[in-house]
Parts: structure tokens; C-alpha cells; sequence
């Protein structure tokens, strides 16, 4: 493995839901945020992941301040018309608009496997609440395992311990600048001229509400720790900024300090990281021609591996038996699962 591997493109959707956020809460205080701007990041951030969709709606805040002009700007069409292929992507792949929602899936369209769907939903969703480490009942399935909260001392006694360890560091040293703020504040009066109070408890719901799906969905750390992150810091940020009227000196060098002091420690230890890698770059699997097999489907060829697919060869997957049979339409050949 390496770095790449590590990060995936995961690292790169929460961290442009950061920039979301942030763009956001510049938007309350007027500082020269563009609405249209927002728009298109979110947009943005669904695809690069589908499990950050709700970034969409923290635009909506504002949607008050959205203007015909606005509408109209190359930004917002732009946000309009990658939304609109990012669908018909969807659409022409696996006949839903987003897969693998089978009540967003067309029984019109022929190469539409709306019972795959459905097996695939439950199945990512078993997944991502323990069912690899659940040790109870043999004859249990995964759709009786997702029902009545079975899975939650699973999840608990696995994932949410690894959730809990990497929380815990975030949390505390938010607790601690906090109380940093306040101590060095403590003859400040409560703040009750914060703009946009209203959008500001807004958004915190939005986030919570975010952090309950999530949880009840797909309670994987990767798949929505911009959310708990977000969350977190907004509260805090929230409960400082009625102590705190202005920024005192004292605390502009504090927090200086703090933003050299982590961003050093962050560098040195991902700089270390890189004695644990052979290679910088990403690892090139490339698998040989005795472990894979052609299958033939008239006038179009696919190989099954028997191991990880890598690189090399297309089209390629693991999955074994598929009983699949192509047609062509027009100039396109589509796939299908007899």
C-alpha cells in the first residue's frame, strides 16, 4: 500500500465538504462569499462521493438570497449540467439515478436490475454495520441482521471503538481551546449580536440530521466523519462566539500558536509514514494471463479473475457465474443480466 491508497477519494469529498462549511459561515458574516461559488463545490462534492449528497443542501440556506441573476451565472448552470450527466451516467450504467436506491431505478429500461439493486443495498449496508464480525446466529441473514438494531453490539464492540479512538484527540483539544477562550475572556459579556443566528442553528440541525442517516445507514468513520467533524467544531464554535465579543490579542497569538504547533506535528508525522512504504508511487497489480479467464458474450469479451482484477485489463471483474448476455443499441453495446 501507500499514501494513495490510504486516502482513496475519500479525503478529497470531506475535505471539500470543509470547504463547504466554511464557505458557508463566511456567508453569514458577508465577506464576500459567493452563493454561486457554494453551489458548485457542493455540487462537486456528490460526485466525488455519493454518501456526502447532503452537501447539496447547505446552499439552501441562503436560497433567500439567490437572484434570477444568480440562477443565470455560468457557475450555476455549470452545477446544473453535471448534476443532469452525472445522471444520465447513472442512468445509461445501471438504469438509476442513483444506484444502488432501487426506488430510484427504472423498470422501463431494460439492462435494469432492480432485485440486484436491492441485494446490493442490503448487502453495503450489512457491511458497513459489522456483518463480517458478527458472531451470532450462523443462519441469520444479512437482511434479519439489519432489522431491530441487531447489529448495534456488533458495531459497537468493532467500529465504534476505532470511531471513539479518533475522536477523542478532536474533541479533547477542542475542549481545551475552549476553555482556553473562556478563561482568557471571562469578563466578557454574552454575545447576542451573532449574525445569522437563525441559519446558524439551521445548519447545526442540518448537520445533525446528516450525522442520524449516517449512523442509521452506513455508520462507516470514511464515509462520514466530515459530518460528526463539522458538527462538533460548529457547537463548540457556536457556544465561543456568544461568550466572546471580539478577539483579543492575547487570543489571536494563542491560536497562531496552536495552528504552527498541529500543523507541525501533522507534517512530522506523515513525513515519517513514508519509511513504512517501498514505493511513493501507487502499486502498479497487474494480473498475469493464467489467472484470468474469457468469457465470451457474442460479439463482446470480458475476463473473470481469480483474484483482484488491477491493472491491464478491461473489462474485468471478480465476481464469478454472472450469466450475463450483451446486445447492441445503435452504435452501443449494453450488458445484461439474463
Amino acid at each position: 500500500m501507500n499514501r494513495y491508497g490510504e486516502y482513496g477519494n475519500d479525503a478529497v469529498s470531506h475535505f471539500l465538504f470543509f470547504i463547504v462549511i466554511s464557505e458557508a459561515l463566511k456567508f453569514f458574516e458577508k465577506k464576500n462569499v459567493i452563493l454561486e461559488r457554494l453551489i458548485l463545490i457542493s455540487v462537486f462534492v456528490i460526485l466525488c462521493k455519493i454518501t456526502m449528497a447532503f452537501s447539496i443542501f447547505i446552499p439552501l440556506i441562503f436560497i433567500k438570497e439567490l437572484k434570477i441573476r444568480n440562477i443565470l451565472n455560468y457557475k450555476v448552470l455549470l452545477s446544473f449540467f453535471l448534476i443532469f450527466f452525472w445522471i444520465i451516467k447513472n442512468l445509461i450504467v445501471s438504469g438509476c439515478i442513483i444506484y444502488p436506491v432501487s426506488t430510484l431505478c427504472f423498470k422501463s429500461f431494460e439492462w435494469v436490475n432492480i432485485e440486484q439493486a436491492k441485494k446490493v443495498s442490503i448487502e453495503n449496508e450489512a457491511w458497513t454495520k459489522g456483518w463480517p464480525d458478527y458472531k451470532g446466529e450462523k443462519s441469520i441473514s444479512q437482511n434479519d441482521y439489519l432489522e431491530n438494531f441487531k447489529w448495534i453490539k456488533t458495531w459497537s464492540n468493532n467500529h465504534l471503538k476505532k470511531v471513539v479512538e479518533i475522536l477523542v484527540p478532536y474533541q479533547l483539544f477542542i475542549i481545551l481551546i475552549s476553555c482556553l477562550i473562556f478563561f482568557m475572556n471571562k469578563n466578557m459579556n454574552m454575545n447576542n449580536q451573532l449574525s445569522q443566528r437563525r441559519r446558524l442553528y439551521l445548519m447545526l440541525f442540518m448537520l445533525l440530521i446528516f450525522n442520524i442517516i449516517w449512523f442509521m445507514k452506513v455508520p462507516v468513520f470514511r464515509y462520514g466523519y466530515s459530518y460528526i467533524v463539522s458538527f462538533i467544531a460548529l457547537f463548540f464554535s457556536y457556544l465561543i462566539c456568544r461568550k466572546i465579543n471580539k478577539t483579543t490579542d492575547t487570543t489571536k497569538k494563542m491560536f497562531k500558536f496552536l495552528f504552527i504547533f498541529f500543523i507541525s506535528i501533522f507534517l512530522t508525522k506523515n513525513s515519517l509514514k513514508f519509511n513504512y512504504y517501498d514505493q511513493v508511487w501507487p502499486k502498479m497489480i497487474i494480473q498475469k494471463s493464467e489467472s484470468l479467464q474469457t468469457i465470451k458474450l457474442g460479439d463482446f469479451n470480458y475476463k473473470e479473475s481469480h483474484a483482484e482484477c488491477g491493472f491491464g485489463h478491461s473489462i474485468c471483474t471478480h465476481y464469478k457465474d454472472l450469466n450475463l448476455s450483451s446486445r447492441k443499441y445503435k452504435n452501443y453495446k449494453v450488458i445484461l443480466k439474463n
